[in-house]
């Protein structure tokens, strides 16, 4: 009997032990997981919202809600007898094995973003903050801005499948880019709460490129000596004197901008299953890039399929590929569901 209990007891510590190295593990190896599928499936999603805009089809969100699992051990003891002649299972048989497993089952619980605050916030134009922080997170940043501005002191920019930008509103994009590149022009948080700054500063030898910004914008009446020139933003539409005024675009006016730089098959063209490209979309496709393919694309860092085609970002554009991040950090700030969390779930999914 004493020796009995004592196997009874190794049994019970190897359990234990089993449970508290399979716990810590699985939330290393679990979360690397979720969050590696949940990132791939938000790329996936917003790819398709951009790609079903084009073809004039629906398109809905999901959000993410929450992600639960369990986690339950199991331990085996195995003792294998052998019947009849004893040379039959001599050295055949284990007389005594333990096993110990454990299985996770997760739960993920998604919101569809849909109704009358998916619709303000698609359609909304983005405000001045979220401007100034998309162009501080992105690596061209001049090239965010001439794509997120719909109007600057009244000067048009393009519209993609409509109209070209105008002369003065290109001359002013390509001088930013100029001095931008250089660090002599950037937008900035001022320090008067909740103002914000086009700021031109350490411009020697540029003096030109400076004067042509400023002749593009229409505040040619300010002095260039050398010293920091600060240009207070304000959204609106027109002109205000000594300000630069911006008529920023919504998140569906960047989704249908984007679609019209699409590599449209020539199939769905020529059958008319989606529309022509109607201008000049080079600007956009300098800004992020959409490839399509009758194969799946080896080398993709996103892609997804439809109607009978693949449509990707190639992972060997370092430019489309930093866009690409950069419109979907701004989609998902806007149209996500803050009070997703708060909420039941509509739809709930155990993953076996």
């Amino acid at each position: 009997m004493a020796r009995i209990g004592s196997k009874l007891i190794v049994v019970g510590t190897l359990l234990l032990v089993g449970c508290s190295i399979s716990g810590p593990a699985s939330v290393g190896t679990g979360r690397e997981a979720y969050n590696k599928i949940i990132n791939k499936t938000e790329d996936e999603q917003f790819l398709s919202m951009i790609v079903r805009q084009r073809y004039d089809e629906t398109f809905g969100m999901l959000t993410v809600a929450s992600v639960t699992s369990s986690i339950s051990a199991v331990a085996k003891l195995v003792s294998e007898v052998g019947i009849g002649p004893r040379e039959l299972y001599e050295r055949n048989i284990v007389p005594l094995a333990l096993g110990f497993a454990y299985e996770e089952r997760p739960t993920i619980s998604y919101v569809p973003v849909s109704g009358e605050k998916f619709l303000h916030r698609a359609l909304e134009p983005i405000s001045l903050h979220e401007l100034y922080l998309l162009g501080r997170a992105s690596h061209r940043s001049s090239a965010m801005l001439a794509f997120m501005i719909h109007r600057v002191n009244g000067i048009a920019n393009a519209v993609p499948g409509h109209r070209s930008p105008s002369p003065a509103f290109r001359r002013a994009a390509q001088a930013y880019e100029a001095l931008h590149e250089v660090g002599s022009a950037e937008l900035v948080h001022a320090r008067t709460e909740g103002e914000y700054a086009m700021a031109i500063s350490d411009y020697e030898g540029r003096e030109p490129v400076v004067r042509t910004l400023l002749d593009a914008l229409q505040l040619g009446d300010r002095e260039i000596d050398g010293e920091l020139i600060m240009l207070p933003l304000q959204a609106g539409i027109g002109r205000v004197p000594g300000r630069v005024t911006l008529e920023t675009r919504s998140v569906l006016d960047m989704l249908r901008s984007i679609g019209e730089a699409i590599d449209l098959p020539k199939e769905h063209l020529d059958s008319g299953v989606v529309g022509a490209h109607s201008s000049d979309f080079s600007p956009v496709r300098k800004f992020l890039r959409i490839r399509s393919s009758a194969a799946f694309p080896s080398n993709a860092t996103v892609a997804i399929s439809h109607r009978g085609y693949w449509f990707y970002i190639d992972a060997t554009d370092t430019l489309s590929k930093r866009a690409f991040v950069l419109m979907r950090t701004l989609v998902g700030i806007r149209l996500s569901d803050p009070n997703a969390q708060a909420r039941s779930p509509a739809l709930t999914i155990p993953v076996n």
